[in-house]
Parts: structure tokens; C-alpha cells; sequence
């Protein structure tokens, strides 16, 4: 059975707002957990997975938030609140 994982390249914490075109060429192709040189800190991983998922549903919809929390299964206030947390505008 073979594995993947989804890499994106490592960004800072930032304060600042990030549009959804910028987090999207991030996204790598998959690769093996093997091929991995640098371990990430859960919290780290899972943090730029999020940014790089609900912009890619935001991109896919057009901005709209309301189809794309319903792709996602997530409620829309709860969707709302993620990508405010992760620091991702809409342009509405």
C-alpha cells in the first residue's frame, strides 16, 4: 500500500490578511512521507493544510462562501470562522 502526503511550502505566521490567489501556488504535488527532509510540527502542518483547503474550496466557487462550506460539509458561520482564524479575505 503506498502513502501520500500534500507539502506546501513553509510560510511564517503571518498578521496580515492573505488573498486566496496567493496561498493556492503554494500547494505542491504529492509526495511520500518518506521523501520528507524536515518534519513539521503538527499544529504547523495542519495550520498551512487548512489555508491551502479552504482557499482552494473558495477558489473553486468563485468566492462564494456559502458553496463552498457546502462542499466542505461545514456550516456556514463555522466555515466563516476558519478562514478568518487562518487569515483569508474573500473579495466580497
Amino acid at each position: 500500500m503506498a502513502f501520500a502526503v500534500l507539502l506546501v511550502v513553509p510560510r511564517a505566521r503571518e498578521q496580515t490578511p492573505v488573498q486566496i490567489k496567493q496561498i493556492i501556488p503554494e500547494v505542491a504535488e504529492p509526495v511520500s512521507l518518506a521523501s520528507c527532509n524536515q518534519p513539521q510540527p503538527f499544529r504547523e502542518a495542519r495550520e498551512r493544510f487548512e489555508r491551502a483547503y479552504f482557499a482552494n474550496l473558495l477558489q473553486l466557487t468563485g468566492g462564494n462562501v456559502s458553496e463552498a462550506a457546502r462542499l466542505s460539509g461545514i456550516a456556514r458561520q463555522n466555515f466563516y470562522a476558519h478562514i478568518k482564524r487562518l487569515g483569508i479575505v474573500t473579495e466580497s
